[in-house]
């Protein structure tokens, strides 16, 4: 879920109103965590044996089901069909030109911590 999450945050915020953006990412933020205590609260109720891991591992592959359907039925926003019209973006090229190369680095160091 981890690449999907930050997907579907980006598409979701092309989408809603600009005055209800703040709300609506603080929403799905605390949604990952309310995720993270459900399935600590099953994890007590139900323990893993060596006869009921397989079912953990499929109620695991369940938010990939859930982002593979999500795909499959949500459209590409009318905001990114439209700036893809207008000509052929270079993100690469433009985040390590001019003044923000430095953001560049730090951000990937950032992300680089998060990550290990």
């Amino acid at each position: 879920m981890g690449g999907e999450w930050s997907l579907g945050v980006a598409l979701v915020m092309e989408t809603w109103p600009r005055d209800k953006r703040p709300l609506l990412a603080g929403t799905i933020g605390a949604a990952s965590n309310v995720g993270f205590a459900l399935i600590a609260l099953v994890g007590l109720y139900f323990k893993v044996t060596q006869e009921s891991w397989r079912w953990i591992m499929i109620a695991g592959a369940a938010p990939a089901l859930l982002a593979l359907g999500i795909q499959l039925v949500v459209p590409e926003s009318e905001r990114w069909k439209d700036s893809t019209q207008q000509g052929a973006s270079r993100p690469i090229r433009e985040i390590f030109s001019g003044g923000l190369v430095p953001t560049t680095l730090l951000a990937i160091a950032l992300v680089s911590v998060a990550a290990v």
